[in-house]
């Protein structure tokens, strides 16, 4: 198992520990189409950090994986706090047509819901999941309660339909090439959202590829 994210309550207010921990450790097999749904076999443990005391700096490099893609480059993070709004189409039809109107005519240069306020691209905790390839989709708990996102792991920090979210550490770079793939994974179709179980976040999570 490779570690890709790790995650403290002190830096990531909304990270929904459960009771007695502070710490999110994200861990997943750099080879893909585990299992009968053919996917990636995610790891998640949550932990206190006051009982982690030997820090690992050099993550041991694995001998063969399936793909480059699934490596992480090593990186530190800067959260940002940000608001957006659900995907434009798990949205009422009515609201749709009023998002419509505030828009004006596609040729028109403005602010776009689905670019600019919904959904926003790269790695995130919390927010709302984007359905662009499948549409939006019922996905449940075993146990049968909703599930909510909780780490959405993304092939890019933004694209040129999404400058609007280009964090703030990167708006000075982001004309470098490669700017915006910091960490150099692309999981699945390029967007892998890991939903936990609204009721207990401890139930065994579900996967969204996009």
């Amino acid at each position: 198992m490779l570690a890709v994210a790790q995650l403290y309550a002190s830096e990531v207010p909304q990270l929904p520990c459960p009771d007695g921990t502070d710490l999110l450790q994200v861990f997943w097999c750099p080879f893909e189409k585990h299992g009968e749904e053919h996917q990636l076999n995610v790891h998640l443990r949550w932990r206190d950090s006051k009982e982690v005391r030997e820090v690992v700096t050099d993550q041991p490099a694995p001998e063969v994986v399936g793909r480059d893609e699934l490596v992480p480059t090593p990186c530190t993070l800067a959260p940002e706090e940000i608001v957006e709004y659900p995907y434009l189409f798990t949205l009422d039809t009515a609201l749709q047509e009023r998002i419509a109107d505030w828009e004006g005519p596609e040729d028109e240069e403005g602010p776009q819901y689905i670019y600019d306020l919904s959904t926003a691209p790269g790695w995130k905790v919390g927010g709302y999941t984007a359905w662009p390839l499948t549409g939006p989709t019922d996905v449940r708990c075993t146990c049968g309660a909703e599930t909510a996102p909780l780490l959405t792991v993304d092939k890019r920090e933004w694209d040129p339909a999404t400058t609007s979210w280009v964090p703030l550490e990167d708006r000075d770079s982001m004309g470098r090439m490669f700017a915006n793939v910091p960490t150099g994974v692309s999981p699945g179709r390029g967007q892998l959202t890991v939903a936990v179980c609204s009721r207990d976040i401890l139930h065994p999570h579900k996967l969204i590829t996009q």
